[in-house]
């Protein structure tokens, strides 16, 4: 394997393959599964929410070759692993950013090399937001975090977007805040 000639394996049968590079026919099991995981993952309130993940990529996999995909909704960013900054414990941190009303969305992060793709690994910001809700280390964020949500099922029902699946589902208290109908 080289950095300018990595291998792909092509089906040629149902449960044969063969490598790209050498020609030689594999077996399905005898192909490498490459390691991918996201590390960690946070949610940043700004003029909008940027969810950043920090991706562990096996270390088989070329950096020159492989991608980081985020897609949520109609949002899909792209990011070539050469172009992202690399953490002191080896992850890359790429992000997406999102409205207020797509808090629910399935965010789905896809590692790809060539024509190869990891299986998705599925999140939202309201998965993030019950993680913290459960947390009991970050109780004094859980209001911010119910009034974020809140905040995110207002803009799902004045846009009409996914009020079938609000974000402030199951949540409930407003703080302080007295907010009319």
């Amino acid at each position: 394997w080289t950095e300018t000639n990595p291998p792909t394996f092509t089906a040629c049968a149902e449960t044969v393959q063969y490598c790209t590079v050498c020609g030689q026919i594999v077996n399905q099991a005898d192909i490498p599964a490459y390691q991918v995981s996201v590390q960690q993952w946070n949610v940043t309130l700004g003029g909008d929410l940027r969810v950043t993940f920090y991706v562990n990529l096996d270390s088989r996999l070329l950096p020159a070759h492989t991608k980081i995909r985020i897609a949520a909704g109609e949002n899909t960013a792209t990011f070539p692993v050469t172009e992202l900054t690399k953490t002191e414990d080896g992850c890359y941190a790429a992000y997406v950013h999102l409205v207020a009303a797509q808090m629910t969305d399935a965010i789905a992060v896809t590692v790809v090399q060539g024509e190869q793709e990891s299986l998705p690994m599925v999140y939202s910001v309201r998965g993030y937001a019950d993680q913290v809700l459960q947390d009991d280390s970050m109780t004094a964020y859980h209001q911010l975090v119910k009034d974020m949500l809140h905040y995110g099922a207002a803009t799902q029902s004045y846009f009409d977007y996914h009020c079938d699946d609000l974000a402030d589902s199951g949540v409930s208290g407003w703080g302080d805040q007295d907010i009319p109908d």
